[in-house]
């Protein structure tokens, strides 16, 4: 049951979105984030937002700023990057102290491993992480794998994505 009373912004009483960013990268991503982790932080907070993860690709690049801004703005950081190789992508977020040491495993063979695959290091490196993908051969590869509650299907407004939408549909 949804507590409405959370739900109520207390400025104005309009009803205010339970809505975290997932999927951001800042402009330590080369080609796919422009923001600075300042920036990224201080719009999260004027949105009213209380939490962000920040993902960037194959690395933990700005971890430290971010925590450190994240704390300074009273900002919830959720640690995590995009993994992507060989036309496969996942978000992984971390859970617990376990989901950290994983993450820097999963990124060192990541960018050490010429032969680096993808799912062999999630099915070997899962534990303590949230996946997050829309990567349909990832997604068929792990459901049975992996624990259910750490597998989730990245959906985006697309119409071309509306397979992904009945795999997270049929998958639970």
């Amino acid at each position: 049951m949804v507590n409405c009373q959370l739900l109520m912004n207390s400025k104005n009483g309009a009803i205010a979105t339970m809505f975290v960013h997932l999927h951001t990268h800042s402009h330590f991503s080369f080609c796919r984030g422009a923001n600075s982790i300042e920036d990224l932080c201080a719009a999260v907070k004027k949105r009213g937002m209380d939490t962000l993860a920040l993902t960037d690709t194959n690395g933990l690049y700005g971890l430290i700023w971010f925590l450190q801004i994240s704390k300074e703005l009273g900002i919830k950081p959720i640690i995590g990057a995009e993994v992507i190789s060989n036309n496969l992508r996942v978000i992984l977020l971390v859970k617990d102290r376990t989901g950290y040491r994983n993450l820097c495993r999963i990124l060192s063979q990541r960018h050490l491993d010429k032969n680096f695959s993808l799912l062999d290091v999630l099915l070997r490196y899962s534990a303590g992480l949230f996946m997050i993908t829309d990567s349909t051969p990832l997604l068929n590869s792990l459901q049975m794998k992996v624990a259910p509650e750490s597998l989730f299907v990245e959906l985006q407004p697309n119409p071309r994505r509306l397979g992904l939408l009945q795999f997270a549909r049929s998958a639970g």
